[in-house]
């Protein structure tokens, strides 16, 4: 006599092969989704960095120009609230002073600090993103002219 098995397909896993396979998918995951934390924290620490650059030189632009026209010593300071960026403050001083770099009636220093005020009492404390950029202009006549059509 023959004995005949019974060839059943199976049709469901069992609950150790689902296990198996979640403990497998955690293994792999778990390391990946680390590396897409890191990356946005990465990119969130661009974005600040950027942004901080775009509007310091906007400032030292600025502040070229006003030198340009009446070469006066300033100090001026604030926020860039219209742009919607209030957290973001800004000092830019103007000077002619040895001390600073320039020469008085000669050469101008114009230094522009920029930082995120992250807990909001505008002043610039240890640990905010900040970035201090710096340039001269020299006084020439043309250059007064120029600006003061």
């Amino acid at each position: 006599m023959s004995s005949k098995r019974n060839k059943t397909r199976r049709r469901a896993y069992t609950l150790l092969e689902l296990v198996m396979t979640s403990g497998l998918m955690a293994m792999v995951l778990v390391p990946a989704l680390a590396l897409m934390r890191d990356a946005v924290e990465l990119s969130t620490t661009a974005e600040t960095w950027g942004t901080l650059t775009t509007y310091g030189v906007d400032k030292i632009e600025e502040h070229l120009v006003l030198a340009a026209a009446g070469f006066q010593d300033a100090s001026v300071s604030g926020n860039f609230s219209a742009d919607g960026r209030a957290e973001l403050r800004y000092v830019v001083v103007r000077s002619q002073s040895p001390v600073s770099g320039g020469i008085t009636n000669r050469l101008m220093t114009v230094i522009a600090t920029v930082w995120s005020d992250e807990n909001g009492n505008n002043l610039q404390d240890a640990g905010e993103p900040s970035i201090t950029l710096s340039s001269k202009i020299a006084k020439v006549v043309s250059y007064e002219n120029e600006a003061n059509k």
